[in-house]
């Protein structure tokens, strides 16, 4: 089973999973609940606000991408839900007929008039994780603007809005988190809940970002819906980052100590496929608000044991932890862990055998005809092994990037991996790999998945999967 979505003329990607068998599981929960009938109802639309500079000197909220394209743009400031229900109120835009706009949770405050309700944030007792107290900025020419925890302008002192709490965003910025090891750097967006932007190895840049379904991250799929949380955001692709819609970030941060360099997100993850539930809408963000969605990453473990003569290696080793925090019981799913897009230079797709004791033998370049091509564009090739992974590398092989796991049946958390193409396969405009936990039942609670996302020259990273198999890391 696959599902590929395709936007804005072949750039805007995120692509399911081909899956051999189903394990014996089907998409029902034991009572017959079906998958689709309990994921709508975990789903929350959102307005997506921006403010704008309606003039010099009066900023203005809107929840329309059309109206906002009318006016310079200053930046996305909050997601809020788009429709009332218990414990939200209503959000209203106000104008005193000549200079000003506010936002306010009194229709007509300070003899404004009321001209739209633009959402309906959440108040204290209903706030999800992730979200913030909402609050105004007043300059000393009485002009007020919408402001966020990231999103503040100068010269604005801070009014609160009472009890409103929404999902802050982060302006037109481009918020890195970096995790600096002593081989490997990564560079995680919290824009984009909290997916990896960036990961250098020796001078060089591996992953693709060109919109939020690239990068490498976490996505899930279903038996029998076309649903697909996924931590970065939706299938909105534009150049101007104003107008995507990023997954909100519900915890972030980095841990150092003398023995590892360890980073941890959490995104409150957005569906991929979102006007397929909010009824077409272009502005109406769908968002899953009572699951998180991220990973554990850690560089530099110097309690990693690769045996004698190859320690080197594990600064060149990622373990990524993917985490999923759900309310209740999901059935026949399936979650990458993880996806990654790359650079369209690391286009020498491998797999590796680690069982394999001569890694010669255990490796295997993939031409074109061991993939399956979908359809003109799009190469998708599944493998799977005990123990191993795949690789993309450059002609030269001086660069590769490949995921290492195994088994569920031996310890690990991978069932599958996949090599995908897209464009012409000589010359993809983007490559992609993955690991896939196989079609499974995710219990409520913390689910986690443990993967190696492992940098080097081709032969650095398949030595350094054989050696992980070898040491028993799983």
């Amino acid at each position: 089973m696959r599902r590929s979505w395709k936007m804005a003329l072949g750039v805007s990607l995120c692509t399911g999973v081909l899956l051999a068998g189903s394990q014996g599981l089907t998409s029902t929960s034991a009572d017959g609940t079906l998958i689709s009938n309990n994921i709508r109802s975990q789903q929350t639309d959102l307005n997506l606000l921006w403010e704008v500079q309606a003039s010099s000197t009066n900023k203005m909220t809107t929840s329309s991408s059309a109206e906002a394209a009318l006016f310079p743009m200053v930046g996305q400031v909050a997601y809020v839900p788009k429709s009332s229900a218990t414990g939200r109120s209503p959000l209203y835009r106000l104008y005193n007929g000549s200079s000003d706009h506010m936002v306010s949770l009194t229709a007509g405050e300070g003899g404004y008039t009321t001209e739209a309700t633009i959402g309906y944030p959440w108040n204290a007792a209903t706030k999800p994780a992730g979200t913030t107290a909402m609050f105004r900025g007043l300059n000393s020419s009485g002009d007020h603007a919408l402001m966020s925890d990231h999103q503040q302008y100068s010269g604005y002192s801070v009014e609160g809005l009472g009890n409103a709490y929404s999902y802050p965003r982060f302006g037109s910025q481009v918020p890195l988190l970096t995790l600096t090891g002593s081989a490997m750097t990564v560079k995680s967006n919290l824009a984009a809940g909290g997916v990896i932007w960036e990961l250098w190895w020796n001078g060089k840049q591996m992953i693709d970002n060109y919109d939020y379904g690239r990068e490498i991250q976490a996505s899930m799929s279903f038996q029998d819906s076309n649903a697909l949380p996924t931590e970065g955001g939706d299938f909105v692709s534009n150049s101007n980052k104003n107008y995507m819609h990023g997954s909100p970030i519900a915890s972030s941060g980095n841990t150092i100590t003398t023995t590892s360099k360890k980073q941890s997100t959490r995104a409150v993850p957005l569906e991929w496929n979102y006007t397929s539930f909010n009824g077409g809408l272009a502005d109406v963000p769908v968002i899953y608000k009572d699951w998180k969605l991220g990973k554990d990453i850690t560089l530099d473990d110097q309690g990693m044991d690769l045996g004698t003569g190859f320690n080197n290696l594990r600064a060149q080793i990622m373990r990524y932890d993917t985490v999923l925090d759900i309310p209740q019981t999901l059935y026949g799913s399936n979650i990458e862990i993880p996806t990654a897009y790359l650079s369209n230079d690391l286009r020498r797709g491998f797999t590796f055998d680690a069982t394999q004791s001569d890694i010669n033998a255990g490796l295997s370049e993939k031409t074109v005809s061991d993939y399956t091509q979908l359809d003109s564009q799009t190469y998708h090739l599944q493998y799977s092994v005990d123990a191993g992974g795949v690789i993309y590398a450059t002609d030269n092989l001086q660069y590769a990037l490949g995921i290492y796991g195994s088994q569920p049946s031996i310890g690990g958390s991978a069932t599958y991996f996949t090599l995908w193409k897209f464009g012409s396969f000589s010359s993809p405009f983007v490559t992609k790999w993955s690991a896939g936990n196989g079609w499974s039942t995710f219990n409520a609670g913390e689910n986690r998945f443990t993967t190696y996302v492992i940098a080097g020259t081709l032969d650095d990273v398949r030595t350094a999967m054989r050696r992980m198999y070898m040491m028993g890391y799983r």
